[in-house]
């Protein structure tokens, strides 16, 4: 995968490729802002690609004042 702002596609390629490969093998979160909410999750190996599998998220407030009324 490259983009046009990439200014050696071909390098751009060689080093994502490197790194979806890294970041699926050690299950490393990932950061990914500009996607929605909350843009952390993990890339997995599927077929002869990645794809992208979100973290489930809850809110720690609600849930820690939920189990202080248990």
């Amino acid at each position: 995968m490259t983009i046009t702002f990439d200014e050696n596609q071909s390098k751009a390629r060689a080093v994502r490729r490197l790194a979806f490969s890294a970041f699926a093998d050690g299950r490393t979160l990932v950061a990914a802002p500009h996607l929605a909410f909350p843009g952390v999750d993990h890339i997995a190996r599927e077929g002869t690609g990645y794809r992208w599998i979100p973290i489930e998220y809850a809110n720690r407030t609600v849930a820690a004042t939920s189990l202080d009324a248990q």
